[in-house]
């Protein structure tokens, strides 16, 4: 809008949290330990001249956009080769030809998360502890770019385009508008209810932009903005609603590049990018068959490690930069433009400036550990320093980036002195200590939600530092099981939606055990369908055998106490759980488990104190249930109904909760039971027990009339269970009865 900026207040910080009251003049930024010693590579092979070129321009100064307004689009798996293809995206081409253009930046990780949480902390993953989707939680321990921005008077806005950002996963800290509404989304593609298309989340950011950019009248001025859009689109499966090129994965890239330039287009019609410094880049690329992988996440070759840059806004020159730069400069980067401080403690370093062409660039960490958190294969670490990168592996690589850019030939064993000093680098971090990251409990809706994504979930355990990976456990060796399980996850994402639903997906998972008896994620999800199917003891025989092959970690175990306790085993239940908990950072999910094995033997004093350590961690509305459900058993029907309260204020779509809450108030209060059980029958129709509870009272307070339409409702469905149609025929003709 061109208008003087104004700071609004700053909003109130979070506890533990320390940022400035103010803006302070920039400084430059001491580096952690582990980047510290990054650094320090001696005079041996990596301390070779520079290897990069560069068009310098004019560096622009610190604090140059200060003020400005922050608009940061992250592309997922977009590769960085495609940025810049002829005719493929002519609206980053733009964007990168009037500012700065970084042609050689890693992701730390080929992974949406880790990504995205090194994006917003400035921390590599070791450092913020997030080290895969779906099982790991930003922990509110570390400060978010959103709320450094936040603390200096910018309003901020998220809004994403995939569920594998879901808020609960942590990065909506310091978001004043996190915009995650997946379920809004009508199915009009493969896996949809899980992710959105590129015009919507660009939509509804233009929106908020131009809503927060009018917010003060134009005497008084406005507070800079910060928006953050992720684009979703080229990730798999590739089947974009417009046909713009022929090749499926670069359609996806051309059709979210187009909606990116109609986005741009509307804001500077508006006068909302005057002031505004714009960052793209992606989380990770894709394999698209390079070196056997298809898309992403169990090796780290530059396909899926390289991403591309483009820092553009008023002030800054156009130039290319081939300074090896890393997802972690992103934070002091902004930071520095914005005239912010840069905080102590940070991985990355400001790309504002180029170093000195004599000063070697830091090495740059990346891992890929999906496979090993997972599937108990070999964790995959590794360096990129003075255009060299090695992937430490029990089958080792090492390449020379700039000689072989396609890395097709490993020089490992024929540089060994190089290898191994890139080692040595390379061990200073993974004996840093990792920090602790926040775990999510994978339930079935997330379990399924990341597997239509095509990502495996489960219960990430740690690596055991003591085990010895040999070979054997190398992903390279490992590729065609990896590719197998993919067509897993791709038939079902289709099966669980058919009408033979999960006995179908069933078939698939036991056709590929079958083929594969070694591969833990089959286990776990196949168990998770026979539970949901009502045969847990199936489940149980099912997880039984992977312990015997070998399989017993964590997501085995917790899988085979949920498990377990369905098929009315507490006592083995509370023997795994026990272990489980025995941690320093316990899940909630084991917690509540545990709780509930407790009050199934009796053990209502232990059970109460089970949940409420769960709650400490993390408050949902299955715990708030079961802490109820002990009440009701002890007798204390009133803080029942308190427990059976928050667990609907929890999650007002939870049904047990309200169920049970119409149970409780239904002696003292028969309006609140009756409120409760409408509310659980307008959410779950075909739930009879609610059913039939309300229909009963409603009858026995002369509201018979009312109670008629709710049972034929239920009959018209032609539900399947012919005993409970029975009883609601029962039900209805007493009401009809004179």
């Amino acid at each position: 809008m061109g208008r003087k900026r104004r700071r609004s207040t700053p909003p109130p910080r979070r506890r533990g949290q320390q940022l400035p009251d103010a803006p302070p003049r920039p400084r430059a930024a001491r580096r952690s330990v582990t980047s510290a010693t990054l650094i320090f590579v001696g005079a041996g092979a990596l301390a070779a001249a520079a290897w990069w070129l560069w068009s310098p321009g004019t560096a622009p100064a610190s604090g140059a956009l200060r003020d400005s307004n922050l608009l940061l689009i992250t592309i997922d798996t977009l590769r960085a080769d495609r940025v810049g293809a002829p005719g493929l995206t002519p609206t980053l081409d733009a964007l990168g030809e009037s500012g700065l253009q970084f042609t050689h930046v890693y992701a730390h990780a080929p992974v949406t998360l880790p990504s995205h949480s090194s994006i917003m902390t400035g921390l590599v993953p070791p450092g913020h502890g997030v080290r895969d989707n779906g099982s790991f939680r930003l922990s509110e321990a570390h400060v978010t770019l959103a709320e450094r921005l936040g603390a200096a008077g910018y309003d901020t806005g998220a809004f994403i385009g995939a569920f594998v950002l879901d808020s609960r996963f942590g990065l909506a800290q310091g978001f004043a508008e996190y915009d995650d509404r997946f379920n809004e989304v009508a199915r009009s593609f493969a896996a949809n209810f899980v992710q959105r298309r590129a015009p919507d989340v660009l939509r509804r950011a233009a929106d908020w932009i131009e809503a927060v950019d009018d917010s003060a009248g134009p005497q008084a001025g406005g507070s800079p903005w910060f928006a953050w859009a992720h684009l979703f689109d080229p990730h798999d499966p590739y089947d974009a609603p417009e046909q713009r090129v022929e090749d499926p994965y670069d359609n996806e890239v051309a059709f979210a590049d187009a909606a990116i330039g109609r986005f741009l287009t509307r804001l500077r019609q508006a006068g909302a990018l005057e002031e505004t410094l714009i960052v793209v880049t992606s989380d990770h690329g894709e394999g698209l068959g390079d070196h056997g992988e298809s898309t992403h996440s169990l090796f780290a070759y530059d396909a899926t490690l390289r991403v591309p840059l483009i820092v553009s806004g008023p002030g800054i020159s156009p130039g290319v930069r081939e300074t090896p730069a890393s997802h972690v400069d992103l934070l002091p980067t902004i930071l520095d433009l914005l005239g912010l401080e840069v905080p102590e403690g940070l991985d990355g370093r400001s790309l504002r400036t180029n170093p000195e062409p004599d000063l070697p660039v830091p090495p740059i960490y990346f891992e890929a550990l999906s496979a090993s958190l997972t599937r108990n294969w070999a964790p995959l670490t590794g360096i990129v320093a003075e255009g060299w990168k090695l992937i430490d592996l029990p089958l080792p690589e090492l390449y020379d980036l700039t000689a072989d850019p396609a890395e097709a030939t490993n020089l490992h064993d024929r540089q060994a002195g190089r290898a191994g000093e890139m080692r040595g680098v390379l061990q200073a971090v993974g004996e840093r200590a990792a920090a602790t990251a926040s775990s999510v409990p994978v339930d079935p809706t997330v379990e399924a939600q990341l597997r239509a994504l095509g990502y495996t979930s489960g219960r990430a355990g740690p690596i055991d530092p003591a085990r010895v990976f040999t070979a054997a456990d190398d992903p390279k060796r490992l590729l065609d099981v990896d590719l197998a399980w993919r067509a897993v996850l791709r038939r079902l994402a289709t099966s669980l939606e058919s009408p033979g639903g999960n006995a179908e997906g069933l078939s698939v998972l036991r056709q590929h055990l079958d083929a594969y008896p070694g591969f833990a994620p089959a286990y776990t999800s196949a168990a998770t369908l026979l539970i949901e199917m009502g045969r847990p003891r199936e489940a149980v025989d099912l997880l039984d055998t992977a312990v015997e092959l070998g399989q017993a970690n964590d997501a085995i175990r917790e899988r085979l106490s949920l498990a377990l306790l369905n098929a009315g085993e507490p006592g083995r239940t509370i023997e795994i759980l026990e272990t489980l908990v025995a941690v320093d950072a316990p899940w909630a999910d084991d917690l509540n488990r545990l709780g509930a094995a407790y009050a199934a033997l009796g053990r209502i004093d232990d059970a109460r104190t089970q949940f409420a350590r769960a709650l400490e961690l993390g408050p949902t509305a299955e715990i708030w249930k079961n802490l109820g459900v002990i009440d009701v058993q002890a007798g204390n029907v009133e803080s029942a109904v308190r427990a059976f309260r928050e667990s609907t204020g929890t999650d007002p779509t939870y049904v047990p909760g309200w169920r049970l809450l119409g149970a409780a108030l239904r002696p003292t209060d028969p309006d609140g039971a009756v409120e409760a059980w409408r509310r659980a029958v307008d959410l779950s129709p075909g739930d009879v027990d609610a059913l039939l509870d309300l229909t009963a009272l409603l009858h026995e307070t002369g509201s018979a009339g009312d109670a008629r339409p709710y049972l034929e409702r239920y009959l018209e469905a032609q539900p399947p269970d012919a005993a409970r149609v029975v009883e609601v025929r029962r039900r209805l003709a007493e009401l009809s009865a004179p």
